[in-house]
């Protein structure tokens, strides 16, 4: 892997770190070292000036990290809710300052851009951090100095953020891992949030089901006119069910979207079969939609505790 090969065009104050196994490049100040050994998880390279005492605190440190599994075409901006509840938690743990948060752009795509003071070390730290999402990777960029050297080292810290460039893997092929489920935490938060969200759609459709239903049983429409009303509501629910379905889903949470697939096609398969009860007649067709319904029951039930499981160990 090359990692410090000298910019022939900038060689008096830039070098040029490359990593071919990350697939990216990115200019860095003729006084900072790179290195990529006594890495944090997910760090990728940390660049400080050579001389810093390594028992304390430096000076200066820049360090990228990066986090596999996000889809293609991911908004960073959609994990702003999980940034910014992060943060929240370390505020009131008296851990953390917020100074301002904005989006920006790095390298043609919405980045999230936040400046702070931090208090988790012996000293207080003023850190700039740049978050963004990149051919199914979140790439994370980590300014942080003393208060009183900040201003000394911003602007080329922003020097390197604009000269930063995502590579071609050696393939050739873009480093994209469209067929990977995601499975980070930002992904889990993401999809957490999204489930109860739709499932209480899903119970409002049941709802508009049943209040039908309550009409019909006090002789207000006939059979045909219901069996046409429960045509209306299939089509609700056989496309509420085709959305939830094609979703997306991390590893973790699949046993709770397969449970609850099932439940949602067992609840029409109930609708349907009280449909044909309603039009011919045949109680039996009733028993059977009434075993059908039982059973979606008991998959929504089975589905909704695997999602509490999940959320209880990842939370």
């Amino acid at each position: 892997m090359n990692k410090t090969l000298t910019d022939p065009i900038l060689a008096e104050k830039f070098q040029l770190y490359e990593n071919s196994d990350y697939h990216f490049k990115i200019k860095y100040l003729s006084y900072l070292v790179a290195s990529d050994s006594d890495l944090s998880p997910y760090e990728v390279v940390k660049f400080a000036p050579l001389n810093q005492n390594t028992f304390q605190f430096p000076d200066l440190t820049i360090n990228i990290s990066l986090i596999s599994g996000f889809t293609p075409n991911d908004p960073i901006l959609d994990y702003l809710e999980d940034f910014e509840a992060g943060n929240s938690e370390l505020v009131l743990k008296g851990e953390m300052r917020p100074v301002s948060s904005n989006d920006t752009e790095i390298s043609g795509s919405k980045a999230l851009n936040q400046i702070y003071y931090s208090y988790g070390s012996d000293k207080t730290i003023k850190e700039h951090q740049i978050n963004f999402i990149k051919k199914g990777e979140m790439f994370h960029f980590l300014f942080g100095s003393q208060p009183g050297f900040f201003n000394k080292y911003f602007q080329d810290f922003r020097k390197m953020i604009e000269s930063f460039e995502i590579t071609r893997a050696i393939n050739g092929t873009d480093n994209v891992l469209s067929n990977d489920i995601p499975s980070n935490q930002f992904v889990l938060n993401k999809y957490a949030r999204y489930f109860p969200t739709f499932t209480q759609g899903s119970a409002n459709l049941t709802r508009a089901y049943q209040d039908e239903i309550g009409i019909w049983l006090l002789e207000t429409v006939s059979n045909e006119m219901m069996a046409e009303l429960i045509d209306k509501h299939l089509v609700n629910f056989t496309k509420q069910t085709n959305e939830f379905n094609q979703t997306e889903s991390p590893s973790a949470f699949e046993s709770a979207k397969i449970s609850l697939v099932n439940s949602f096609n067992n609840e029409i398969k109930s609708y349907q079969y009280f449909k044909n009860c309603l039009l011919t007649g045949n109680e039996t067709l009733n028993e059977i939609s009434t075993n059908f319904l039982s059973i979606s029951i008991e998959d929504e039930a089975m589905s909704f505790k695997s999602f509490k499981e999940v959320t209880n160990k990842t939370s």
